[in-house]
């Protein structure tokens, strides 16, 4: 099954619907597993290791044994930095040099990629503006284009080599801005709505479509 997308101008008005191609933009390239371990792969690596314990060689302290071996009725004992007394090192406790990165291959990440915008566009999530045109860089008339179009909370605004419609939607709280090169998984299925703007949609299949 393949999906449409409407096209609209900065005033709101719909000017076509077209129909998405179905390389990237297509029922049967939706896969939930793909997705879920996309994400969790994001996840993951952006994941920075904080806690971190001392073993008994990091604490601070004389390493001199306690008292003797035998002869004073107690039970055996080594230094005070030993994991058995109060204060003293952690046995096999959280370091903070572990490593939570995962990998996956390129063709898994461009078809969970094809995997979200196919959910997205089932989903009827998916809207394009055919140009963005502002003389200066300008909060104001992309929170005004926003609102023609009645997108007015979660929406990812896929660009293409345009940095001043980058600085112009990135202001806006509800609004997350990326580059069609970086669009990610997790982006799109956060977003209530997705809105590419001018090249963007043309950039993202020509990234993403299926080699023959």
């Amino acid at each position: 099954m393949s999906f449409t997308i409407d096209i609209f101008n900065q005033q709101g008005k719909k000017t076509k619907t077209i129909d998405l191609d179905a390389s990237v933009f297509a029922s049967e390239n939706i896969n939930n597993d793909l997705m879920y371990q996309f994400v969790r792969l994001q996840q993951a690596n952006s994941r920075v290791a904080i806690a971190s314990t001392k073993n008994r060689g990091e604490v601070n302290g004389s390493g001199k044994k306690l008292y003797k071996q035998k002869g004073n009725g107690a039970g055996r004992v080594g230094d005070k930095k030993s994991p058995l007394r109060k204060k003293g090192g952690i046995a096999r406790g959280p370091r903070s040099n572990r490593n939570f990165s995962l990998s996956m291959p390129k063709k898994m990440r461009k078809a969970s990629l094809r995997s979200a915008l196919s959910f997205k566009a089932s989903q009827e999530g998916l809207v394009a503006l055919d140009s963005f045109d502002v003389s200066k860089i300008s909060t104001k008339s992309a929170l005004t284009t926003l609102k023609n179009i009645q997108l007015d909370r979660s929406v990812l605004v896929v660009v293409h080599d345009s940095i001043e419609t980058i600085k112009s939607y990135r202001n806006l709280p509800f609004v997350d801005v990326v580059d069609a090169l970086y669009v990610s998984v997790f982006d799109v299925l956060k977003a209530k709505k997705v809105l590419f703007v001018g090249e963007a949609l043309d950039k993202i299949v020509e990234y993403n479509k299926k080699k023959a």
